[in-house]
């Protein structure tokens, strides 16, 4: 079970950096993802986008593929 949460960051981490995310500000990036999750489980790809905006990720836009990577990664991570 590990292997698979292991997975799913490592597939997030390679999207993200597709996305133009450098390597230093991942933590603080995923911290970030996970609080929303946090706040709301079931939180949709747009207001996702909007919270993290506010937290200061604005050139950044999670797409549905990123949104559902980090909400299963998170989710097992329990």
């Amino acid at each position: 079970m590990k292997a698979n949460v292991e997975n799913l960051f490592e597939v997030l981490l390679q999207r993200l950096r597709r996305e133009g995310v450098t390597v230093p500000s991942m933590p603080l990036l995923l911290k970030d993802l996970k609080h929303c999750f946090t706040l709301n489980p079931a939180m949709e790809c747009g207001e996702l986008n909007n919270r993290i905006h506010l937290l200061g990720w604005g050139e950044l836009d999670v797409d549905y593929h990123i949104c559902e990577l980090a909400r299963a990664a998170f989710e097992r991570r329990k």
